[in-house]
């Protein structure tokens, strides 16, 4: 006799990203982008905010030439940490998903309350990005969808981008900072 494995207990599917999503699809919207927020980037937000602190610091410690003195940059990046970075932030987005479709961009909000948001593609004002972890897509309506700490942020960026008009990216105080040309 052949020894049998017992049958898989009957689990539910696990969660995706766009669970949720669907019931704010309007008729003949499709998705074209997912995104949520993941803790790589917040990771490398708060290195490079470690390290930029460090590095500022080290004229100092270079002039007091007391070797005991180098234990002080693990202390400068804990205060660096506890100061400029903000875990409740990743905490708040990690509650949320954007949804990228042929129409829309869409927030949805499911911690700690359900929300939504949404900006029409055609209705974009401004698409402004902080670093490399968060953007800002801004409506006609003054309207604002933040969204952080996502990998795909800039691909995410160059779809908004090219639903932009010309002239509205030549308005824009990031396109006259970087002497964009419509």
């Amino acid at each position: 006799m052949i020894p049998t494995l017992p049958p898989e207990p009957d689990l539910p599917p696990p969660a995706s990203a766009m669970d949720g999503a669907s019931e704010h699809l309007l008729a003949g919207e499709t998705v074209e982008m997912t995104l949520t927020a993941q803790l790589r980037p917040y990771l490398s937000r708060s290195a490079l905010t470690v390290g930029l602190t460090s590095l500022l610091a080290l004229p100092f410690i270079l002039f007091f030439h007391n070797p005991n003195i180098w234990f002080l940059i693990p202390v400068v990046a804990v205060v660096d940490l506890f100061l400029f970075d903000n875990l409740d932030d990743l905490r708040q987005q990690r509650g949320r998903t954007w949804v990228l479709t042929n129409l829309r961009l869409l927030q949805i909000d499911t911690r700690p309350e359900p929300a939504f948001a949404a900006l029409d593609r055609s209705a974009l004002a401004r698409v402004r990005r902080l670093g490399w972890w968060k953007l800002f897509v801004v409506g006609d309506n003054a309207g604002i969808i933040e969204i952080a700490y996502a990998p795909e942020i800039a691909a995410l960026r160059a779809a908004l981008l090219n639903d932009l008009q010309p002239g509205d990216i030549a308005q824009s105080p990031t396109a006259r900072s970087q002497g964009r040309k419509p």
